[in-house]
């Protein structure tokens, strides 16, 4: 029950009606199985995911050992696991689900950017001229540098929270497919971020950090 939220009643309400058909599938047994015996839950599942390929084979990006995806799957329960997985996901249709819902998905992602958008925004433009001196490269369709700036901290927010949640390589590989779509200061905006939050007591609010990010930030891209 730990990934099924009630708050989102209709989505939830979908998965049942959906899914409810294959609860007695045989992934869902060895599930059941392996999280009693194994402790296999939480973040043993999303380790497990940020090693597959985002596609419907769902292939992992590079072979299991008994470490990887994590200690407590174990080589040969992985590797059961995600041949159970895929056969699931072919008998469910899951790609009818998942076309299904794909507009409740986008707008959600546009929800989202759009609240942290409307906070930000406002804030950086008032630091114009600071960041004008910032000899930023963008080649994105942002339309200004403060907009693509505070696009490239909204993404390096996502990378910086992976990584707070212990799933450093999920968050590198973000990073590194933002940087492919020219976003190429996350890594150095993650370090600044968690600068900003070991500092805590220096910075009551990000507001107050906004000028030290910004010269830390000028001096990281003229050094680079």
């Amino acid at each position: 029950m730990e990934y099924n939220d009630e708050i989102f009643r209709s989505y939830t309400s979908d998965i049942h009606m959906h899914f409810d058909k294959n609860k007695d599938h045989e992934l869902i047994r060895f599930a059941q199985e392996i999280r009693d015996k194994n402790w296999i839950g939480f973040d043993a599942v999303m380790k497990m995911a940020i090693y597959l390929e985002q596609t419907s084979t769902l292939n992992p990006i590079v072979p299991f050992t008994d470490d990887v995806p994590d200690r407590r799957w174990g080589k040969g329960n992985a590797n059961k696991f995600l041949k159970l997985l895929q056969q699931f996901y072919t008998d469910a249709k899951c790609d009818d689900f998942f076309n299904a819902h794909k507009d409740l998905y986008r707008l959600s992602e546009e929800r989202y950017k759009n609240v942290y958008e409307s906070i930000l925004n406002p804030i950086m433009d008032n630091f114009n001229k600071q960041i004008d001196q910032i000899p930023l490269k963008y080649s994105t369709a942002d339309p200004s540098k403060i907009t693509f700036l505070c696009e490239s901290f909204l993404r390096s927010l996502t990378a910086y929270f992976l990584i707070k949640n212990q799933y450093d390589e999920f968050a590198q590989m973000v990073m590194q497919g933002e940087k492919q779509q020219g976003y190429i200061y996350n890594e150095l905006i993650v370090d600044l971020i968690n600068d900003y939050a070991n500092n805590r007591n220096i910075y009551k609010a990000f507001n107050d950090y906004i000028p030290v990010f910004l010269d830390k930030l000028k001096q990281e891209v003229e050094n680079k």
